[in-house]
């Protein structure tokens, strides 16, 4: 009898044991992703969007630029949002706006910075007026905090009865309305 009661005991112990390992086990793969899983989901997006419009007011509650892209995907362990046809419209205090279109973009928000890439235009001034100035690129980052736009490619800037100007990479300050073309610049005035 006190060996079926030991027995019992022993058996009893080694089951709750045996359970323990079963729930930890399980409870450890139930809730830790492998690495290979870790990995993938790194690279998830959190969110998607599509038709953003964003606004960004200053303190005096002024406009300062709009956003807009066709859909958008945040990656929160990149802290990156890429973009599809990005628009930025650049707002100055009594002046015409700088308008930025590209077919891809990706809005780095700590850095406040957005780089575009893929037929990049950029023109002063509504799309309506006559004789925009209009900048072409391949790609282009814009720092919205300094107001800046910098490219290392070629850029094509275009005036309709004033010509061309070609040159290779640019720092364009918007709040100034500034344009540096470091090198390779090649002018082709018109003549009407």
């Amino acid at each position: 009898m006190l060996w079926t009661l030991l027995f019992r005991q022993r058996f009893i112990i080694g089951l709750g044991v045996l359970l323990l390992v079963v729930t930890s086990w399980w409870s450890q793969d139930v809730f830790e992703l492998p690495d290979e899983q870790d990995q993938l989901m790194v690279g998830q997006p959190d969110y998607y969007m599509r038709e953003l419009r964003l606004q960004v007011l200053d303190a005096g509650g002024e406009v300062q630029h709009y956003l807009y892209a066709s859909a958008l995907a945040h990656f929160p362990a990149r802290d990156l949002t890429d973009l599809e046809l990005p628009q930025v419209v650049v707002y100055r205090d009594n002046q015409a706006a700088w308008v930025i279109k590209a077919q891809q973009g990706a809005l780095h928000s700590v850095q406040q910075t957005l780089h575009l890439q893929q037929g990049v235009t950029l023109h002063k001034g509504s799309i309506d007026e006559v004789y925009p100035l209009q900048l072409q690129a391949d790609s282009m980052v814009v720092d919205l905090t300094l107001e800046q736009a910098t490219s290392d490619g070629d850029i094509l800037v275009q005036q309709y009865d004033m010509g061309t100007l070609q040159g290779r990479g640019m720092l364009l300050d918007l709040k100034k309305n500034q344009l540096h073309l470091h090198s390779q610049v090649q002018v082709i005035y018109e003549n009407y």
